[in-house]
C-alpha cells in the first residue's frame, strides 16, 4: 500500500528529511548504543517477574515479595538474612534467575563454599570433597 502525503504536511519535518536525503554516514557506535538502549527500555520492569513460569517450584508469596524488593529497591544487590528455613536460597534463586533472564547477570565458574550436609543435596557438588585444616 502506498500513501501520498502532500509536501506541505511534511514542512515540520524538513530538517530531518534533509538529513535523511543527504545520506550522511551512520555512526556505528551511536547506532549500537541506541540499539542497546532500546533493548533495555523494551524489557518489562521488575513489577513483572519473567522467571516465574520457568521455575520448577512454587515460591511462597513472602519469598516473591523479598525478591521483588531486592530487584526494585536495591538494584539486585542485597544481603538476605532472616530465620533459618524461611527460604533465603529460594529468594536468591529467584533474584539470580530474573537477572540472568534479563541479561543483567551471568554465572561465572568459581569455587562455592557450602556446608558438607548441604553438599550431599547438590549433584554438582556431592562428588567433590574439599578438606580444610581445622
Amino acid at each position: 500500500m502506498h500513501i501520498q502525503v502532500p509536501l506541505a504536511d511534511l514542512t515540520p519535518y524538513g530538517a530531518m528529511l534533509e538529513r535523511l536525503n543527504s545520506g550522511l554516514a551512520v555512526d556505528t557506535l551511536v547506532s549500537s548504543l541506541v540499539e542497546e538502549a532500546v533493548a533495555v527500555w523494551s524489557r518489562p520492569g521488575f513489577d513483572t517477574l519473567m522467571c516465574l513460569p520457568r521455575l520448577r517450584f512454587e515460591p511462597f508469596e513472602y519469598q516473591l515479595r523479598a525478591a521483588e524488593n531486592v530487584l526494585r529497591q536495591m538494584h539486585g544487590r542485597a544481603i538476605l538474612a532472616d530465620e533459618v528455613g524461611l527460604g533465603k536460597t529460594i529468594e536468591a534463586a529467584i533474584i539470580l534467575s530474573e537477572l540472568r533472564l534479563r541479561g543483567m547477570a551471568r554465572i561465572q565458574p568459581g569455587m562455592h563454599t557450602v556446608p558438607e550436609r548441604s553438599a550431599a543435596n547438590l549433584p554438582a557438588v556431592s562428588s567433590v570433597r574439599v578438606s580444610a585444616p581445622s
